[in-house]
């Protein structure tokens, strides 16, 4: 037999045959033929039951009395694919095709490793090559095709594969499944429900299916039924630990910390998983500083228990429902806290320090500086919002080219106008190793990741050197703590002078903001507040963020508004799915507000849309929350011109609307102190000329925000210096 020097070594040791036995003696193959087929379909069971390295010795004892079995050849591939080597794969795959013809199932294997290596639209040319060999097709392979399509953005005809799929085989789960997921990831829910809820009560008790209707409820932010889903899921087999772990996350968005804590603690002595997620695990509301200061420390002290404990994590993408978020709002330096995270998961997960192999090497100079763009969010989502058009505007820049590297299958017309822009958009594996290895196939000179921390996936993955330079910005605008990033970008402004101790990766300040938005159109018409449910004699004042955002400094602010305004009232918004924020809030003001004023404080139901904007038009003050400032919503508030107080914050994220005052030019709406913010929202509420005056000024500068195109010339120009 022909054995490559990278192939796995026939001997069945894992290793690579030119670090194993290529050089030694291996016996000639015996003359007497063997039966392949129990072997490989003994192969084929150690494959599904994860034992690759059983499945590779029994392959290669075939391939040693044949070396052109196409169907050994196949499931070599296929092992080979479970052991992350596409490349040789595809060898593999495309001699059995050589040998034997263009069988479904030698296609299949192809199209699988193509896909991994985010090569979907060759994957679906051994599809069809399949199908013009045997046209009738079968199940898997209708399936697929839709897997592929998905990938490539054509969601039309991956539906309709997927349909396929179940009309040759009906009871294919997996295209149940696939079509659900595509009808909830393009936000068509009620018709997801309806495949999912007929494929529940046609095979009642798979659990495949109850996790799928689980995943679309937690897609439609119905956490209540997400929960009711998994719990039918663990009644069905009560040792899956990952929908325990997720139940216990369900728990969490909702506010009900304490209940996915104890959840946890069921798992912790046989779950190295349960153990690793409560040390990460931060309650959205605080309820004083001194608690948000015996968190952080209980972080620390959980980490540390954790390393003695020896605990290692195989697939940190997997085992990790989330990484913590919320410390974000506790109004503190998260340098140490995110470099500390960064270490821990170095050390139980340390694969995830892969290099790319042109890393090792010096740069070949080429033509255009290749770029890599990486994120979770290219769809309709505040990141997209930030960044699809400054990245499709990058891509124009002469001598730069721009790769998008996508960690999710997620699309809508923004990622197709960005796709346009780009050209080169594709679709990670959602397998880290496989993901590392298709990032570093692109052999990028730059690599960008616009929000670490915003999901799983990308902040595991940016701890690999998959690019000689690697950088971040603040799409998530907190430091990632992690070793191998080297810059994050941010803008003058928004910096403190003492922004660089806020950061592990070194920071560079451009004159601009590095995002481009464009200018939301105003919302046409207005409602009273008789018409939307607000208190109609009272002077409002109005926090419209989430309830969680809402530091306990800000109830002094409401306590001393209240005071001084007799006929104040603080309007907070309730969140769009049901949480225990507002009664956690309330415990909260209970202690820190005085009962006769705390009753001036309303929850209103959330408001979306033009909604918002009319609830906040009928407000006579808004106000800006403390350490983490106004997002995206600065941006329709300023084009209705409706001012708003803000605090100077001492981080980047609480600076947001300090930026916009700065660069707009309006001054006296961004306070130094908390007393002075008091002072301004107060004057807003009673002034009628202050606000007047206030709102003309943000009217006549306000376009200075939008569609800012010199950040593209910046953000080139830094590209081709680094």
């Amino acid at each position: 037999m022909n054995i490559g020097r990278n192939d796995p070594c026939p001997c069945g040791s894992g290793k690579k045959y030119k670090k194993c036995c290529m050089g030694k003696h291996i016996p000639s193959a015996s003359t007497k033929q063997i039966d392949s087929k129990p072997l490989l379909k003994e192969a084929n069971l150690a494959i599904q039951a994860g034992q690759i390295s059983k499945a590779n010795k029994i392959v290669n004892e075939v391939l040693i009395n044949n070396p052109d079995d196409p169907e050994a050849l196949n499931v070599f591939a296929i092992v080979l694919i479970e052991a992350g080597q596409l490349n040789q794969a595809m060898e593999k795959v495309n001699k059995a095709i050589e040998i034997a013809g263009p069988k479904i199932y030698f296609c299949l294997t192809a199209g699988t490793a193509l896909r991994i290596m985010g090569r979907p639209a060759d994957a679906l040319k051994y599809y069809e090559l399949a199908i013009k060999n045997d046209p009738s097709g079968n199940a898997m392979l209708f399936n697929d095709i839709g897997l592929a399509l998905v990938d490539i953005g054509d969601y039309e005809k991956a539906y309709w594969s997927y349909l396929k799929a179940m009309e040759v085989q009906p009871d294919f789960i997996q295209a149940w499944i696939n079509s659900g997921k595509l009808l909830g990831d393009t936000g068509n829910y009620e018709k997801a429900l309806e495949t999912l809820t007929k494929a529940n009560g046609n095979y009642p008790g798979n659990l495949d299916i109850i996790h799928g209707l689980a995943d679309l409820y937690i897609k439609m932010k119905d956490y209540e039924q997400a929960i009711e889903y998994s719990k039918k899921a663990i009644s069905v087999n009560p040792d899956l630990t990952e929908t325990i772990i997720s139940l216990s996350q369900l728990y969490h968005r909702i506010g009900d910390h304490q209940e996915a804590i104890n959840i946890l603690h069921k798992l912790k002595s046989s779950s190295e998983s349960a153990l690793i997620q409560e040390a990460l695990l931060f309650p959205h509301i605080m309820q004083s500083k001194e608690d948000i200061d015996s968190v952080r420390k209980d972080f620390y002290r959980k980490l540390d228990d954790l390393e003695k404990r020896g605990i290692k994590s195989e697939f940190p993408e997997k085992q990790v429902k989330t990484i913590p978020f919320h410390q974000g709002y506790h109004g503190r330096n998260n340098k140490k806290l995110m470099i500390r995270l960064a270490q821990f998961f170095s050390n139980i997960s340390p694969h995830l320090l892969y290099t790319a192999p042109h890393c090792l090497h010096p740069r070949i100079k080429k033509n255009k500086i290749r770029v890599g763009v990486v994120s979770e969010y290219f769809y309709g989502h505040v990141v997209s919002k930030c960044f699809n058009k400054l990245i499709s505007s990058l891509a124009k820049e002469e001598g730069i080219e721009v790769i998008i590297l996508a960690a999710s299958s997620k699309r809508d017309a923004s990622t197709a106008k960005l796709q346009e822009a780009c050209g080169n958009y594709y679709i990670l594996p959602g397998n880290i190793r496989d993901a590392q290895k298709a990032v570093a196939s692109h052999q990028c000179d730059i690599l960008f990741y616009l929000d670490i921390g915003m999901s799983t996936f990308s902040y595991f993955l940016a701890f690999a050197r998959l690019a000689p330079v690697q950088c971040t910005t603040g799409g998530h605008p907190i430091t990632s703590g992690i070793a191998n990033m080297d810059y994050f970008l941010s803008c003058e402004i928004l910096e403190p002078e003492n922004g660089q101790e806020h950061y592990s990766e070194k920071i560079i300040t451009f004159k601009n903001n590095v995002a481009y938005n464009e200018k939301p159109k105003l919302a046409e018409g207005n409602k009273t507040r008789e018409e939307l449910g607000l208190p109609e004699e009272d002077r409002l004042y109005a926090l419209p963020v989430a309830l969680f955002r809402i530091h306990p400094d800000m109830d002094k602010v409401f306590a001393d508004i209240l005071t001084k305004d007799e006929q104040a009232k603080i309007i907070l918004f309730e969140h769009f799915h049901k949480t225990l924020w507002r009664k956690l809030l309330e415990k909260r003001f209970a202690k820190t507000i005085p009962s006769e004023l705390q009753k001036r404080i309303i929850f209103v139901p959330y408001a979306g849309g033009e909604k918002f904007i009319y609830t906040l038009r009928n407000m006579d003050s808004i106000m800006d929350p403390f350490h983490f400032s106004f997002g995206t919503t600065i941006f329709p508030l300023i084009t209705d011109g409706l001012p708003f107080v803000t605090l100077e914050g001492e981080f980047m994220r609480g600076r947001a609307a300090y930026w916009a005052y700065k660069k707009m030019g309006v001054e006296g709406l961004a306070a130094k102190t908390p007393d002075e913010y008091v002072d301004i929202a107060i004057k807003l509420a009673n002034d009628k000329n202050f606000k007047k005056e206030k709102s003309n000024s943000i009217k006549e500068n306000n376009d200075v925000i939008f569609e800012n195109t010199a950040v593209i010339k910046e953000l080139g120009e830094f590209i081709k210096t680094v």
